[in-house]
């Protein structure tokens, strides 16, 4: 989640070249992000304990830009689209998701929600990174 510290306990040595790769990349997302998750707005998106996914946020104070993250707890036949309401975004604005380029209507992420996929699997879990357009 790249939230608090960053950081590995491992011996370099014994990592093969896939793993080496993993590690520069989530190196380089802990720089994009870090500015972001040093000092922005943390918002608790679902209970934790009750809720079949867990997911949070970190928005930036000025709305212009928002981190989410959420994992699928549970998972059960015939499942719905789940929707997460994000918070600290500006009323009025589109954001659009850096990774796909669809843009959302912060109104619509707010009340209504962000649409996570239907995927199999437990404890699956998803980043976004909504910017302000």
């Amino acid at each position: 989640a790249m939230t608090g510290t960053f950081g590995y306990e491992l011996d370099p040595d014994k990592l093969t070249d896939e793993e080496k790769d993993l590690i520069r990349q989530q190196v380089k997302d802990f720089h994009k992000y870090g500015p972001l998750i040093m000092s922005g707005d943390y918002y608790r998106l679902t209970n934790a304990v009750t809720a079949p996914l867990c997911a949070w946020e970190i928005a930036a104070h000025d709305g212009s830009e928002a981190l989410v993250t959420a994992v699928m707890r549970k998972m059960q036949g015939n499942m719905t689209v789940n929707y997460i309401c994000l918070k600290g975004l500006t009323k009025g604005a589109m954001y659009r998701d850096q990774a796909t380029g669809k843009c959302y209507p912060a109104d619509a992420l707010m009340d209504m929600g962000f649409p996570l996929p239907i995927e199999f699997g437990e404890y699956r879990g998803y980043r976004y990174h909504l910017v302000r357009t």
